[in-house]
């Protein structure tokens, strides 16, 4: 009799996976305020474990939900812009679809506060304005503009006067005690009186960059792109002059002892009567970028074109230096906010901070170079307008708390208007489109050794400790 014998054979097959929808959108930037004029941008991107393309849907927190966008690649960053008709506090939800209908669950709330009052007022200057707005005791404005134009408006926005230079005005004015200082590419460092008329002018053989600074006595120290660094009594007479290895493009920052820091071919500190205590010799094979700070200890400040930040001690030794993500250009002259945490922006379109401990950390990264000072409010905002056109302000922790085009014109010099803040909290920030903007804020600057662009609102240029209620 014949066995047979019956062999059944098991195949194990991977089972089938089911096709998976697209992880909840957790990449999400947009700001944390929002005004009924100007339309908000919204950027978010996520992953599809199925790599299939994703599609968005948007509730904006006030009754209206977006219709689902196209299908973009994975990991793509999407942008969507809306504009909020209601005033109040609101919260944002996205969720994802892939080609297969699979939806994901909605992301986490995102809170938006919207308002009405973004922008105070805006006054249309006759050229485009580089300088950095300055304040009077009475909160007077006054800035240049490149026509050779210095204005001065009240604080409602209203045209004081005008004076016409010899050329463009790049300088920033600085307000003494009883006049207004600035210089032009005319060679000529203006002095005018509160009403416009001019003083008195003196003649240098350079164009003049330099914002001036002022010291305790009321002299007048500033650089010109002869090479040299200039000191003037309130009568425009000369006091005395050094001579530096290169253009003293930069503004001189003044220390609490009367110490004179310039930046040229080196750094020099120069006692109160022009002689030089020491030299801190430039970054190998590079030069410095920015004007100097300094601090109520007497320590220095200055950003390089090779991405470090150098820190020099009161005797011109070196403190640290920290260097920027990729070792691209520092150019805005640098701020202290809370904390005397340094602000600074960069070539690479980070602004970046510093502690007291640490390295550089960036805290957000715009679309172009950031030439402007960032400034921190007393709440821990921070502006700063970048060369992508946009004004921006942060949270302190970085995020963006809102930012408007108001820049769209391309520029010839590496000089941006930075943001002044008045006691009221009024931001004002001028553009190369000839606009002075003032937008609505509510805190002034914080008391630290060097807050805002030349360390205060009048822009001396002089480390002392700023009472920010006066």
């Amino acid at each position: 009799m014949m066995k047979i014998l019956l062999l059944t054979i098991i195949l194990n097959q991977t089972p089938i996976r089911e096709n998976q929808a697209p992880l909840v959108p957790d990449s999400i930037k947009y700001p944390t305020y929002a005004d009924t004029v100007f339309p908000i941008t919204l950027l978010v991107r996520t992953t599809d474990p199925d790599s299939d393309l994703i599609a968005y849907q948007i509730d904006w927190g006030d009754d209206t939900v977006l219709v689902w966008t196209d299908f973009f690649p994975p990991g793509f960053e999407v942008e969507q812009t809306h504009t909020y008709k209601k005033l109040g506090d609101f919260s944002i939800r996205i969720r994802a679809k892939d080609k297969n209908e699979n939806i994901s669950d909605w992301s986490k709330p995102l809170p938006i506060t919207v308002g009405n009052n973004l922008i105070k007022w805006q006054f249309e200057a006759i050229g485009g304005i580089y300088s950095t707005p300055a304040l009077d005791k009475d909160d007077n404005i006054y800035f240049g503009t490149d026509e050779g134009l210095l204005y001065s408006l009240t604080p409602e926005g209203k045209l004081r006067w005008i004076f016409q230079a010899r050329g463009p005005i790049y300088t920033s004015p600085v307000i003494g005690k009883n006049s207004v200082y600035f210089g032009s590419t005319d060679s000529l460092l203006y002095c005018l009186d509160f009403n416009g008329q001019k003083v008195w002018e003196f003649k240098t053989n350079g164009e003049i960059y330099s914002t001036p600074a002022i010291d305790q006595k009321g002299n007048i120290i500033f650089g010109s792109d002869d090479s040299i660094v200039y000191a003037l009594n309130e009568k425009g007479k000369l006091i005395w002059s050094y001579k530096t290895g290169d253009a003293c493009s930069f503004s001189p920052a003044i220390g609490p002892d009367g110490t004179i820091y310039v930046v040229a071919d080196s750094v020099y500190a120069l006692n109160p009567q022009g002689k030089r205590k020491w030299t801190f010799p430039p970054p190998d094979d590079g030069e410095y970028a920015t004007s100097p700070i300094v601090d109520l200890e007497s320590n220095v400040y200055i950003g390089g074109d090779d991405g470090y930040l150098y820190g020099v001690l009161p005797n011109g030794r070196l403190r640290w230096r920290a260097v920027v993500l990729d070792e691209d250009q520092i150019r805005s002259e640098l701020t202290i906010g809370l904390g005397d945490t340094i602000l600074l922006g960069c070539e690479d379109g980070y602004v970046y901070k510093k502690g007291r401990y640490g390295p550089l950390v960036p805290v957000y990264e715009t679309d172009d170079e950031v030439l402007a000072s960032p400034v921190m409010d007393e709440a821990g905002h921070i502006y700063f307008l970048s060369e992508d056109g946009f004004f921006y302000c942060l949270e302190r922790d970085g995020k963006l708390r809102w930012k408007l085009e108001i820049a769209m014109s391309e520029k010839t010099v590496l000089i941006t208007s930075a943001a002044t803040i008045g006691k009221d909290g009024t931001i004002y920030v001028g553009s190369q489109d000839n606009i002075l903007y003032a937008f609505n804020g509510t805190y002034g600057i914080p008391d630290t050794p060097w807050p805002t662009f030349h360390q205060n609102v009048r822009h001396t240029g002089r480390a002392e400790k700023y009472e920010s209620k006066k």
